[in-house]
């Protein structure tokens, strides 16, 4: 498994507007919520340890094995 690692700083639409074309899943501010593109979900993690107010976003309409697999798994963290 080989993913590319990007970091954009500062410019959150760019980095949704990655994500809605399938090119990225991202960790943003929870409070972009409002700012998320037409079918890229959301995904608020429920753990008590985290610091942040964070979430997840991707366009589930493009497969990835990977991006799946990792949901998966922070699907199961409680």
């Amino acid at each position: 498994m080989r993913a590319n690692k990007i970091f954009v700083k500062g410019d959150l639409t760019t980095l949704l507007a990655l994500v809605a074309s399938g090119n990225a899943v991202a960790l943003i501010p929870q409070s972009m919520q409002q700012f998320l593109p037409v079918k890229v979900k959301l995904l608020i993690p429920e753990q008590n340890t985290v610091q942040w107010e964070i979430a997840m976003v991707w366009n589930p309409e493009i497969n990835n094995d990977y991006r799946d697999k990792f949901i998966k798994i922070v699907n199961t963290q409680k």
